[in-house]
């Protein structure tokens, strides 16, 4: 006799974490306060929202190389990268950028 067990978890923000790049296409927004006089630490710098405003993840940025991070902001790109989560928070870990003219 033969049994199988299925245990499945209804948990949304963990069937978004997967082990295989994805691309997103959203904008990237600085999650700090510019104009703020209290200094809160975030811990990342920036966010990655899609088309729709829906907060997708928090933008590791650290193995992305580039000079100038506020070229991307606020315009619409596509991200890729691996989604996970870390502390509670969902992350991409961003491998490139392109953005949209």
């Amino acid at each position: 006799m033969v049994s199988s067990f299925f245990a499945g978890c209804a948990s949304d923000d963990i069937a978004d974490v997967s082990d295989t790049p994805r691309v997103v296409v959203g904008v990237l927004k600085y999650t700090g306060a510019t104009y703020s006089p209290i200094h809160v630490d975030r811990p990342y710098k920036y966010a990655l929202y899609d088309i729709n405003g829906n907060f997708v993840a928090y933008a590791d940025t650290t193995k992305f190389i580039t000079n100038r991070m506020d070229v991307y902001m606020d315009k619409l790109i596509e991200a890729r990268g691996m989604i996970m989560k870390r502390d509670g928070d969902m992350v991409m870990r961003i491998d490139s950028m392109r953005m949209y003219k």
